[in-house]
């Protein structure tokens, strides 16, 4: 299996929010108000061969949340591309009702580019949802020295 178990996650692999670095809790949550396009951080994938994303909604006012997920070899993303449906487990749900409270989905990925990032469209919002994601990276490309 490899790798020591640190924290929930062996130490093989990565976690981050998609919404910023660093380990803050703010980087994973997204309050979103307004129809517009929420771009979270650009989330750098080198040395592993695999992502699981947790996306979800926390209290959902009104509003339609559509998250899309781009990969690119730019670290500015410059050559930003959707990811294809092929390199997904299954399809990305929408959240488009108020009794989408607190959903969440699990999707894994095969990462073909080096970095990653979400966008999240949101219409027909007025007062708004909670929006969150993680991203824990898997499969090292080179096995684990511990």
């Amino acid at each position: 299996m490899g790798g020591a178990f640190v924290g929930g996650f062996y130490s093989d692999s990565k976690q981050e929010g998609l919404f910023g670095t660093d380990n803050d809790t703010n980087n994973v949550i997204e309050n979103i108000t307004t129809d517009t396009t929420t771009t979270g951080a650009i989330i750098d994938c080198d040395g592993y061969q695999r992502a699981l994303l947790i996306l979800g909604t926390g209290t959902v006012t009104d509003g339609d949340y559509d998250f899309q997920l781009f990969t690119g070899d730019n670290s500015a993303m410059s050559d930003e591309a959707a990811v294809s449906a092929t390199d997904i487990n299954d399809t990305i749900t929408d959240y488009a009702a108020d009794t989408d409270d607190d959903k969440d989905q699990r999707v894994e990925l095969i990462l073909r580019e080096r970095y990653l990032r979400i966008k999240v469209v949101s219409t027909n919002t007025s007062s708004g949802a909670y929006v969150f994601g993680v991203i824990l990276l898997l499969k090292p490309k080179h096995g684990s020295k511990t």
